[in-house]
């Protein structure tokens, strides 16, 4: 649902300097176009952990925003139409 789109950045702090720039000004083009921009920082001891940590993340996020947008939070429509398209390929 595009009126309830953001965009969240996850850093782990050791970024390459040019990706953490192409983030900087990607982050100030969609403000520009007027959608709301996030930064979050992955907690971890190692890497490992921080994997973990964002996959975790990633899945409560999807989890509560399909509940907000009172949608099936179980349904995968388009992952599945992905995968058949993916096979006729």
């Amino acid at each position: 649902k595009a009126g309830d789109f953001a965009v969240i950045f996850l850093s782990d702090g050791n970024e390459y300097p040019r990706n953490e720039k192409k983030a900087r000004v990607l982050s100030d083009l969609i403000r520009k176009n007027g959608y709301p921009v996030r930064a979050i920082n992955l907690k971890g001891r190692n890497e490992f952990e921080k994997i973990i940590n964002s996959t975790l993340f990633n899945n409560w996020l999807s989890f509560y925003s399909a509940k907000h947008l009172k949608e099936d939070v179980i349904a995968t429509d388009l992952i599945d139409e992905l995968k058949k398209k993916m096979a006729l390929s």
